[in-house]
């Protein structure tokens, strides 16, 4: 399948337009009519940034029809959590981002490209999408891409706001509240003139334990990606491509403190156990992603 990095018109996903597309689908609204830029009050661009969000952040399928998730946080009488005022929330939107497999800037860096470098350049990240696209047979263009990761860059630590009146833009972003990417402005030795020193901008970032990602959200991620599995290894937890040890940014201990958090709540469904060294996640019976989530949000 051909690799995607387009369809936000250079519009990182502001907080709001979630909701606001999810009403407009329940009302509903056509994105392709001529009255979507009234209902939605936004221009023609951002209608079209705005149902590319819906489906990159899974709230719509590919049919164009909104997931049984995304009813449960935005429904207007019953949602959960519609304005996004749970952190756990916005950790569940960011693992929909990075495994929905539309937007593959995403899935791509949490997956495979932060494997290595923590610390790394907007252009670094351009260049390695460019050699990715290379070796699936695709010439990627170069301003594609570098609009690309630069809203990918918005996503997590909004826009760079220069004035006083471009401040609101700045934490407009949905994730800007998760705690996975931080600037670093590095002094380096200019090559083209060695006794000059440039700055450099880097985006930061480092496996943690994670405090702040709720269990239930990590437990419904697991159940997610290895659907009908009684035993995982904490090796696989870690270290699988979607798995939880990737797209949360975890660590060994931050996977085993959350597991065994998971035990001490859910002690008739989950165990922790050590066997010649290989830490094992055991499930003592099926469990259902969809009822983690409701018993995380407190919802029937």
């Amino acid at each position: 399948m051909a690799l995607t990095f387009s369809g936000h018109e250079s519009f990182p996903c502001k907080s709001f337009w979630l909701k606001k597309g999810y009403d407009f689908l329940q009302e509903g609204g056509d994105f392709n009519a001529e009255e979507a830029v009234v209902q939605l009050g936004v221009g023609k661009n951002m209608v079209r940034s705005i149902r590319f969000w819906l489906k990159a952040f899974g709230v719509v399928d590919e049919n164009q029809q909104i997931t049984e998730w995304a009813h449960l946080i935005f429904d207007e009488s019953n949602g959960a959590d519609p304005y996004l005022e749970d952190i756990g929330t916005l950790w569940l939107l960011h693992y929909k981002l990075a495994t929905q497999g539309v937007a593959d800037i995403y899935q791509l860096t949490f997956n495979h490209f932060l494997a290595e470098p923590y610390e790394f350049t907007e252009k670094a990240l351009e260049q390695y999408l460019t050699q990715v696209g290379k070796n699936e047979g695709q010439t990627l263009n170069a301003n594609t891409l570098k609009r690309d990761v630069q809203v990918f860059g918005q996503t997590y630590l909004g826009k760079k706001a220069s004035k006083a009146e471009e401040i609101e833009d700045t934490y407009a972003s949905i994730l800007v509240d998760l705690p996975l990417f931080h600037r670093e402005s590095r002094q380096v030795r200019s090559l083209q003139d060695r006794m000059r020193d440039d700055h450099i901008e880097l985006l930061a970032t480092k496996p943690g334990t994670q405090p702040e990602l709720p269990k239930e959200i990590l437990l419904y991620a697991i159940l997610r990606q290895y659907s009908g599995r009684l035993t995982i290894t904490l090796d696989e937890l870690r270290k699988d491509p979607n798995g939880p040890g990737k797209i949360f940014l975890l660590t060994q201990e931050g996977l085993y403190d959350k597991i065994r958090q998971l035990e001490d709540t859910y002690t008739e469904y989950i165990r922790y156990s050590e066997t010649a060294g290989n830490a094992v996640m055991q499930f003592q019976e099926k469990m259902a992603a969809q009822e983690v989530l409701k018993h995380y949000y407190h919802v029937g």
